[in-house]
Parts: structure tokens; C-alpha cells; sequence
């Protein structure tokens, strides 16, 4: 996608981000990255309405919901995981936009293993399809090295076939 960045700038504008948190084994402790959530499609950016009909017409999915995460800097990832409600149904697809710095991007099987891990640059949309979210589990690990701000945006569907 073109014009990733100004899209980046724009969102990091907007007051829609939070610092949850979470249960992790025994304490409550802040998520490493900021997230937000568009639930009514009606309330989206013009920018990202745009993708979503792009989405829709590529892969034939009534994308219905916008889920983002804004990694700031290396200190911030998330744990491997498959996204909820996606890893329930028996098949989804669910393309992941990736604006800004390069992130390492990995997957692995649910089972555990090795992982394959990718590079998306800002632009690029890894689309995890099929079975992938009921069968594998997948993270943005924290970086050893400084690296600037990173959002992705997660496109699903109440119903994804």
C-alpha cells in the first residue's frame, strides 16, 4: 500500500488508543504496545474504509471489524497467540497491514516448534487464511535493537468462510 506512513501519522492522532492489561500467569501487567478497535465500521477513517472495500473485493469477505496494535518502539511485541474469535471458526481469512518501520513477523504451529518468521515492510499484508488461525499461533516479538514505530492493522469478520 501506498502512503503507509501518512496513514500511520494519522492514526497516531486520533484518541482511540489504550494501555490494557492482562492477566500473565500470576499478575496483572500492561500490554507492551497500545490498541484499538473499530467495532462500527460507520466510525473508520476514510483512509481505512478504503482498504477495507479493497479487502473485501479481493478475498470476498464482509470484513466487519478493524483491530490495531501500535508497536512504539523494540521495546514493545506481543506473545505467540491466534486471534480471537478467528481461531474458532473452522476456516478465516484475515489479511494483517503492516504501516512504518519493518517488524519481524512470526508463526509457528499451535502445537509448538519451529517458526517461520517474516519481515513486512511498511505497506505490505500478510494474509493469514484457511486454517492457519485454528492450527498455528503467531507474534511480534520485542527487538534487541532500537526500531521506530510499527502499526498493524487486523481486518475479520463475524462470519469468515
Amino acid at each position: 500500500m501506498r502512503g503507509h506512513t501518512h496513514l500511520l501519522n494519522e492514526l497516531a492522532t486520533l484518541d482511540i488508543w489504550e494501555q490494557r492489561s492482562r492477566w500473565m500467569y500470576n499478575r496483572m501487567v500492561e500490554e507492551p504496545r497500545l490498541t484499538a478497535e473499530y467495532v462500527d465500521l460507520q466510525r473508520v477513517p476514510p483512509m481505512i474504509d478504503q482498504i477495507i472495500d479493497v479487502l473485501r473485493a479481493q478475498y470476498g469477505v464482509l470484513y466487519d471489524r478493524v483491530w490495531m496494535n501500535w508497536y512504539r518502539d523494540h521495546r514493545d511485541g506481543t506473545g505467540w497467540h491466534a486471534d480471537r474469535p478467528a481461531n474458532k471458526a473452522p476456516t478465516a481469512t484475515i489479511p494483517v497491514l503492516s504501516l512504518g518501520a519493518p517488524r519481524r513477523f512470526l508463526i509457528r504451529p499451535g502445537s509448538g516448534g519451529s517458526c517461520t518468521v517474516f519481515t513486512p515492510a511498511g505497506g505490505d499484508v500478510i494474509v493469514m487464511h484457511g486454517r492457519c488461525q485454528r492450527d498455528w499461533q503467531h507474534c511480534v516479538p520485542k527487538q534487541t535493537t532500537p526500531a521506530a514505530a510499527r502499526m498493524s492493522l487486523n481486518f475479520s469478520a463475524a462470519v469468515n468462510a
